[in-house]
């Protein structure tokens, strides 16, 4: 048995007239009157009492009539579900963010954007630094990740593409000395202690940076792990943070931003995926991410 021979079978059952019913299934009425009899040959029984001016439901016709249609609804349903998860609307997506991704708004914007189509797909948020998120990405628990790359080493199955930057600028209290200046100048910073972003305590990428910008070893009074810590501890009193630019639309009790003199360095923010992505609904969000950031690649992915 055939789902079309279920289709025909529910199609002359209601239409209860093999003309119409041939009509309404685009077939000719001999293709539609052989393949009904070979139904009833499969099935072992007489679906319908032909005569020339009626065409009518058998009994065990009327009681295969609902299983037909529910056979068919079910393929109908399961066809559906398919043709949706091909098209990444149905399922899940696992994404990885730093607190600065957060922050900025370009989380919640790529969310939003990405729910308007897909608000069936069940989005599962995880906080987490850079380096894990990419290590979690090529092992298959997490599926997209946005953070700040700085100048890591990551797996060639890894693609890296920066979305935004910022210029860098200071954070610290709002009694500090510097807090006067309109900006900057970074010969006023030797000597500065600072609290640095880090992963880790061989986590050194920040560092590399202010050495750049500084052109001395800076003093490193802390180092932490997310931006909260680090603005509160710089709204302390117990160092200068350096920060992105799109950070310092946070209000945060006692803490000032400032900008800094002559420099070119920016403040990047990626998004991490795997290189041979293929899931639909990561593509999705994925392409949902690019969309929102306004740049289908400021660089090419690394």
């Amino acid at each position: 048995m055939e789902l079309r021979h279920l289709r025909y079978f529910v199609a002359v059952a209601e239409e209860l007239h093999f003309g119409k019913a041939a009509e309404r299934l685009h077939i000719v009425q001999p293709a539609l009157s052989m393949q009904i009899q070979l139904l009833e040959k499969m099935v072992g029984a007489q679906l319908f009492k032909r005569t020339s001016r009626r065409t009518e439901l058998t009994e065990v016709g009327k009681q295969f009539l609902p299983e037909a249609r529910r056979a068919l609804s079910q393929i109908d349903r399961a066809q559906r579900i398919v043709e949706r998860a091909g098209r990444g609307e149905t399922g899940s997506v696992a994404i990885g963010f730093a607190s600065n991704a957060a922050f900025v708004g370009i989380l919640s914007e790529v969310i939003r954007v990405f729910r308007q189509t897909r608000s069936d797909v069940e989005i599962v948020l995880r906080e987490l630094s850079p380096r894990v998120q990419a290590e979690e990405i090529l092992q298959g628990t997490l599926d997209v990740g946005l953070g700040a790359p700085f100048s890591r080493s990551f797996s060639n199955d890894l693609s890296v593409t920066v979305i935004r930057r910022s210029p860098w600028m200071l954070a610290m209290s709002s009694d500090h000395s510097l807090a006067n200046q309109k900006k900057i100048k970074f010969e006023s910073l030797s000597g500065e202690p600072f609290i640095l972003y880090s992963e880790s305590a061989s986590d050194d990428e920040q560092l590399a940076v202010l050495r750049r910008l500084i052109g001395t070893e800076p003093k490193v009074s802390y180092r932490l792990t997310n931006n909260t810590s680090i603005m509160t501890m710089a709204a302390a009193g117990a160092g200068l943070a350096l920060v992105p630019s799109s950070l310092s639309q946070i209000v945060f009790g006692g803490l000032v931003y400032r900008p800094v003199e002559r420099t070119s360095e920016q403040a990047e923010l990626a998004m991490f995926c795997r290189r041979k992505e293929e899931t639909p609904t990561v593509l999705a969000f994925m392409d949902s991410v690019l969309r929102v950031s306004n740049q289908n690649a400021i660089l090419p992915s690394r």
